[in-house]
Order: C-alpha cells, then sequence, then structure tokens
C-alpha cells in the first residue's frame, strides 16, 4: 500500500486545490458573468486540470481595493500555516491579471474588461449598502419582519428580533444622540436588512468615543465589512463578537477595560437584552459594561433578561 503525505495529496499530477473565500464566492455568485462562473467552476470541481500556482483567493473588505484579489502562492502553502486566509506570504494583484494567471489565453481581453468593471461595481455594492439609524427606525429595523430572511445566521438567533421584544428596545429609542443603529441593506430587497449593530455615540469611558457593538448578519462574512466600516470611521469595535465580553479594538490593538455611557436618566418598565453595555442606572443614566460604584440613592440594574426584565443590584 501507497502512503501519501499531505504535500503528495495536494500537488498530486501538478493539480493544486483552488479555494475562495465565502465573501468572494458570494460576490462571484451575484455577477452572472461567464468568468465570474468558471472560477466558482474550477472551486467547486476542487482543482485545475493542469494545474495553477495560487489558491485561496479572497476579496478586500477595503474601497481603496475594489480591483484586486488576495492569494496564497502554492510555494506558500503547507499543513503548518493555520488559516490560509491570513497566513504569511499572501499577495495581492490586480482582479484582470489573477483572471489570466487562471485562465490564461481563455478569454479575450474585452471579456476580461467587462468582468473587471463588474466585479468592482459589485464590490462597491457592499460598501454602500450601511446606513446609520436611530429613534423609532431602531425598532422598526429591529424586527425580523425586516430582515431578509426568517432563517439563518446569528441575525436570527437573536432573542430581540420578536414582535413581543419591540416594547423592550425604549432605552435605545429614547436616545436619539448616543444610540444609532448601524444597519446593512439587502441587495435582494431594498426593503429588507441583513445585518445590524447597535453603535453608541460619544461614550463617558473611554472619553468621548464611538464604540460599536455586538454584530449581528445573516453571513459570517459581512461582519469584516463591518469592521472595516467601524475602522475606517475610526470607531472602535468589539474583540469578539459575542455576550459579555466587553472588550474592544482601538487602532488595531485589544484595549481589556470597560466601556460606559450616560444616556438620559430614565427608568423603564421594560428592557431588552445588551450584549456589552448591560448595567444601568436609571437615576444617573450611566450604561456601562461593568456596575461601577454604588452611589447611595442610586440602585443600578442588570439587564440580562430576554423577557423585558433585569436584576437589581441594590435596594
Amino acid at each position: 500500500m501507497i502512503v501519501y503525505n499531505y504535500k503528495d495529496f495536494l500537488f498530486e499530477a501538478n493539480d493544486l486545490t483552488i479555494n475562495i473565500s465565502d465573501k468572494l464566492r458570494g460576490i462571484l455568485r451575484s455577477m452572472k458573468d461567464p468568468i465570474a462562473d468558471a472560477i466558482l467552476d474550477i472551486t467547486i470541481v476542487g482543482s485545475m486540470p493542469g494545474g495553477s500556482d495560487i489558491t485561496y483567493l479572497d476579496c478586500f473588505d477595503d474601497k481603496d481595493k475594489t480591483d484586486k484579489i488576495s492569494f496564497l502562492p502554492a510555494n506558500k502553502v503547507n499543513p503548518d500555516m493555520g488559516d490560509p486566509f491570513s497566513a504569511k506570504g499572501r499577495q495581492d494583484m490586480g482582479v484582470g491579471r489573477i483572471v489570466n494567471r487562471l485562465f490564461p489565453d481563455k478569454f479575450k481581453q474585452p471579456e476580461i474588461e467587462k468582468f473587471v468593471n463588474s466585479f468592482k461595481a459589485e464590490m462597491g455594492k457592499s460598501f454602500s449598502m450601511f446606513k446609520l439609524v436611530s429613534g423609532e427606525d431602531i425598532r422598526y429595523w429591529y424586527l425580523d419582519d425586516h430582515y431578509e430572511s426568517k432563517s439563518g445566521g446569528d441575525l436570527n438567533s437573536s432573542c430581540m428580533k420578536a414582535k413581543a421584544a419591540q416594547g423592550f428596545l425604549d432605552i435605545y429609542v429614547n436616545n436619539p444622540e448616543k444610540c444609532k443603529l448601524l444597519i446593512l441593506m439587502s441587495e435582494k430587497d431594498k426593503n429588507k436588512i441583513k445585518g445590524r449593530a447597535l453603535v453608541w455615540m460619544g461614550t463617558r469611558k473611554p472619553a468621548d468615543r464611538v464604540y460599536m457593538d455586538r454584530i449581528y448578519t445573516m453571513s459570517d462574512m459581512d461582519k469584516q465589512l463591518y469592521i472595516k466600516y467601524a475602522v475606517d470611521n475610526g470607531w472602535l469595535h468589539k474583540t469578539r463578537q459575542a455576550m459579555g465580553d466587553a472588550s474592544y479594538v482601538d487602532n488595531g490593538k485589544s484595549v481589556f477595560s470597560s466601556v460606559a455611557i450616560v444616556l438620559n436618566p430614565r427608568e423603564y418598565k421594560q428592557y431588552p437584552s445588551l450584549d456589552s453595555l448591560s448595567y444601568y442606572t436609571p437615576s444617573t443614566g450611566r450604561l456601562g459594561s461593568n456596575a461601577g460604584n454604588y452611589v447611595v440613592g442610586h440602585p443600578r440594574l442588570h439587564l440580562n433578561s430576554a423577557s423585558g426584565g433585569y436584576q437589581k443590584l441594590d435596594r
């Protein structure tokens, strides 16, 4: 019996396995272009007849690089590289040159130019589909009736998506200067969304910053678009898209510290379950990732109930 090792399998018969990212796959599927279809076909087959010297293709979450594709050269592929889409040695190249690299002499130059223009246009759509809303618009877009689909992704796993939770959202709606919602509109239906994230404006800690809270999307690849949007605008964003972890990224570095903001002081009958800033003092309006110091006469609440309730921390 012949035993093949990893590299034997990967490069046998000079056929390098062709892989592309989920985001790039989504862009190509939406284009309805023969070159886009050809790229998708070779990734379905798994390898290219005659071989290729590049793989792990991906597009950029950068509005200045809509005409480029990144890749990993064949000689950089190894079993110890970790995540190939962020491995060392990745390179980038113009979209047209990528086509010629994958399909030498198969497509004519006018076909390639048409593909490049379509690709850039499709990439541009991704960065123009964000809207920042506030007030009653937050309540409107939280409701799952306005989602692109009622299944799939953590957007549809949110406990605040249902009609029964609409009344819990008053704390967001009544603080339009401090609380916004960044929504990602659907390309399939302009009246629907496929992502949302709360955005807190003018934080108390750290001083006077914008903090993008947990991202909820239909597809994980759209989370990177949100993060890129935050970075481009100089916002802080969560290190991990999970409940309870308030660490954030500032200028490319993770900061393990608390976040707090001051809202209009007010007590509500019902509250949402908050992912990051879940401690609230109604009499002062402080909302933070930790409870803060107790001041006599100013009881604090923990907002972690999916049914609109809360936990009293002080009498």
